[in-house]
């Protein structure tokens, strides 16, 4: 694939997962009561941030300095969002104790978490605990996973 070509794909990756990410978090946040949808919003928050990260690191070939800053302040305004993901869709292998993390933390001797899903939410806000030291506040995140978006789109413009 020509490299402007695929210059373009990373930038229309990161342009639809933005998107997704801006959709998820206004059906998340729109309801006031903490409720089945907005924890099922929540979950697929989760993924289109994910996937936001994901076609981010895909833009590196042409911004790697700018890439790996931008996921540096990410990385500290959201941490574990990968992790988070991970448990949410490994949903099954996670309630059995199977889940990777917790294999990861049963090879280093650690008892392995349990998955304690709730969520708390207030007008415009919406925390999703999955589990110890896992939690998402989801308006923070949309905030930082637009930051990177836009940080990579910029630097993708730049070159």
């Amino acid at each position: 694939m020509p490299i402007d070509q695929a210059r373009e794909f990373a930038k229309g990756h990161v342009l639809f997962w933005h998107h997704a990410l801006v959709l998820q978090h206004g059906r998340a946040t729109s309801n006031p009561d903490a409720s089945i949808e907005a924890e099922v919003d929540a979950q697929l928050f989760a993924v289109a941030l994910r996937n936001v990260i994901r076609a981010v690191k895909a833009c590196r070939p042409w911004a790697e300095n700018e890439i790996d800053e931008a996921l540096d302040v990410f990385d500290d305004e959201v941490p574990r969002a990968v992790d988070i993901r991970d448990v949410l869709e490994h949903f099954d292998e996670y309630e059995r104790g199977d889940g990777k993390l917790q294999r990861k933390q049963r090879d280093a001797g650690r008892a392995p978490f349990t998955v304690v899903r709730w969520t708390e939410e207030t007008p415009g806000h919406l925390r999703y605990r999955i589990a110890e030291g896992l939690m998402l506040n989801v308006t923070p995140a949309f905030e930082a996973g637009s930051t990177l978006a836009g940080a990579a789109l910029h630097a993708l413009t730049d070159w």
